[in-house]
């Protein structure tokens, strides 16, 4: 993301104009003021919020690098597989990191590991790359699959093999072609990856889709392992179809297959139109690993899972509850268990060979399984070892697991791995930070306030940036120069709170970074400064600027709300007063408060509120229920569609405002109801 702060408020703009075109209202000056209000922090969006991700201590070692010392059990040929595989798309030509190396060898070991580490510390690589290593060990051995089935790539597309399937109108057999259908190898899930919730799930697919799907890793496959693949499958909610493929009668079910063919169509395209869109923009063309590919190492569907389970499994602790409940499941979790017991191997081999087949219990976000909800987990993988014949200490199961908070020589953490996974057995790794230095300079504004205002970064305006620093008019001298800023001890430094590096609003960072400006044009300065550091990566430079997170909070709008007095001369007449972004009872000056409401048809505005009866038998409309002793169990209903006459009242300000015949729509008033008299 080049400009992120500009990606923010893109979000924010078009959430503001889709409300002023969907509750449009007659009023100019009205409008004026709601936009007015909801580009107020904390109406509609807080500011951003920025997190510097610090520097962990490197190992000094590429995966080029990596020697049999930090790759024990692989011999030779196997280490040259690895690094050649792991570089397809997992990790490039980068240092990595301590933890990263020592996670390696511990687990390659036969030891239960948790690496500890911040966001953006490389987590994700320290639990893959000895996966990876695992599995690479098998791939070899793998047998020749047979020939496919003609239409396993395109059933979903082809009319004439679905016709073919059907007799008369009727569907005589699923026209569903497995997708592993053809292979010969042993399917059984190597490795099951939980994560806590779906958006998590989401995260780490396209992680693991650049490093299965890539077109290196293709060729790979196709020189190591002729047609064979290590597939991945994500099992959750999304994944598609719910339900069985036939009926009890054993007939095909119609609906089900029809829904599964429709759900492969949408992916296919969506997918071809993420190729499309990558060819169209080169540097954009990691938006193809947030779709999946139907022909490449994902799996399909849940059906296709159940037929052959995948290589990797991916789902959530939910999920996983349903599947080892549900029987549609159970040849994922039956076939696991029959590959970790060696059932396809000889009696005489059994015992010695099955000892390398290894399952890996990858655990994400740990510290977030905690207290009663954690308890469930606990007891939910002591279900599923039980299931494929396992325990905590099984020879042939390898529980790698990453935190953000667990801490090696503390006694509670490692009490609590114990609790949770049934061993106290395991390695905790924690990732060591880079010191951070004190900038012993200020930082100069002028540079980047100009990448913010320019209206497009080109040379020329790189090169006007560099002029800004003091050094020679070229892009080049420009990332020079900033290198000499020390611009990472600057960074986080502004975001030092209580001795640590935190997440801090962009105002606040404005005025850290930039103390004696204003502050509207040091914000622009932090503007420049993330785009910066995309640039380096742009002009293929090596980063000194720490990557970012940002934090973005929006949230829906469940109204607004007006004084019941009119503004005195504005210029449309509107016949409401102040808006306000939340209930309350009285306005700034001391007139009734209620909810404002709006004709979608001729843009004229209401005030609508709870009614109160008087003893007079009159009516008060209220910001808020009168029923207080109700509350919270008889809540009114929030939508006003759902909100009942008895309980709702609307009042129509009408001013000066004039309608043909606006009788014809007139409530009767609450006096002649409560007498039986017609309006």
């Amino acid at each position: 993301m080049n400009d992120p702060i500009a990606a923010f408020e893109k979000i924010r703009d078009n959430f503001i104009l889709y409300v002023k075109t969907a509750f449009g209202t007659r009023f100019p000056g009205l409008e004026e003021e709601r936009e007015e209000l909801l580009r107020q922090p904390g109406v509609l969006n807080q500011e951003p919020w920025l997190e510097p991700l610090p520097s962990y201590q490197s190992s000094g070692k590429t995966i080029d690098d990596l020697d049999g010392s930090d790759l024990p059990g692989l011999n030779g040929h196997q280490q040259d597989l690895f690094k050649s595989f792991v570089k397809c798309g997992l990790f490039g030509d980068n240092k990595l990191h301590h933890h990263q190396v020592v996670m390696l060898q511990r687990v390659l070991t036969g030891r239960h590991c948790v690496v500890t580490a911040g966001t953006g510390s490389g987590k994700t690589e320290a639990f893959l790359l000895p996966l990876f290593a695992q599995l690479v060990k098998e791939v070899p051995g793998w047998s020749r699959p047979g020939q496919p089935h003609e239409h396993v790539h395109d059933w979903w597309n082809n009319r004439d093999w679905q016709d073919s399937c059907k007799k008369g109108n009727k569907l005589e057999r699923s026209f569903r072609v497995p997708q592993r259908g053809h292979e010969v190898r042993r399917s059984a899930v190597r490795a099951l990856i939980l994560y806590p919730m779906n958006a998590l799930v989401e995260d780490q697919l396209t992680r693991l889709r650049k490093a299965l799907n890539s077109d290196q890793a293709q060729t790979w496959f196709e020189e190591q392992s002729p047609g064979n693949r290590i597939y991945l499958g994500r099992y959750n909610g999304s994944t598609p179809v719910a339900g069985h493929e036939l009926r009890r009668t054993r007939n095909p079910h119609t609906e089900k297959i029809l829904e599964l063919c429709e759900r492969m169509q949408e992916a296919d395209k969506a997918y071809e139109a993420a190729c499309q869109h990558a060819r169209k923009n080169p540097r954009d063309c990691e938006v193809i690993d947030f779709f999946p590919s139907l022909n490449g190492a994902e799996m399909r569907s849940r059906w296709d899972m159940q037929d052959q389970p995948p290589d990797i499994l991916i789902t959530n602790f939910s999920m996983l509850s349903i599947m080892l409940m549900r029987e549609a499941d159970e040849p994922i979790f039956e076939k696991t268990r029959e590959w970790l017991e060696g059932e396809d191997l000889p009696a005489d081999q059994r015992a010695q060979t099955k000892e390398s087949r290894v399952f890996h219990l990858i655990v994400d976000e740990l510290h977030l399984y905690r207290g009663t909800a954690g308890a469930e987990v606990a007891y939910l993988l002591r279900l599923l070892l039980h299931r494929l014949g396992l325990h905590p200490d099984h020879p042939q199961l390898r529980i790698l697991a990453s935190s953000a908070s667990l801490k090696a020589q503390d006694q509670r953490s490692r009490q609590f791995l114990k609790d949770f996974f049934g061993s106290a057995d395991f390695d905790v790794i924690e990732g060591m930070q880079e010191p951070m230095l004190k900038p012993s300079t200020a930082l100069p504004l002028a540079p980047f306030e100009h990448l913010a205002v320019a209206s497009e970064i080109t040379d020329a305006t790189l090169a006007e940036a560099a002029e800004m620093l003091g050094t020679d008019s070229t892009p080049v001298r420009f990332f020079d120069a900033v290198d000499s800023l020390d611009l990472q001890a600057h960074l986080l430094d502004a975001c030092i709170i209580d001795r640590a590096v935190r997440a801090v609003s962009l105002t606040d960072m404005a005025k850290r970074l930039f103390p004696s400006h204003n502050l509207n044009a040091a914000k622009q300065g932090v503007r420049g400064i993330l785009m910066t550091s995309s640039l380096f990566e742009q002009y293929e430079r090596e980063r000194t600027v720490p990557s970012f997170r940002i934090h973005c909070f929006f949230r829906n709008i469940e109204g607004l709300w007006a004084s019941s007095k009119p503004l005195a001369g504005t210029p449309d007449n509107r016949p409401i007063g102040k808006l306000y972004p939340d209930t309350r009872i009285i306005s700034d000056g001391g007139h009734r408060v209620l909810e404002l409401l709006y004709c979608e048809h001729c843009g004229t505005v209401f005030l609508g509120g709870q009614k109160l009866v008087t003893p007079e038998q009159e009516i008060e409309l209220l910001s808020t229920t009168p029923d207080i002793e109700g509350i919270p169990e008889r809540q009114a209903a929030r939508f006003v569609e759902r909100r009942t006459y008895r309980e709702f009242g609307v009042f129509w300000p009408q001013g000066d405002q004039e309608y043909d015949k606006p009788s014809r729509w007139r409530h009767s008033k609450f006096r002649e109801i409560r007498r039986g008299r017609n309006a």
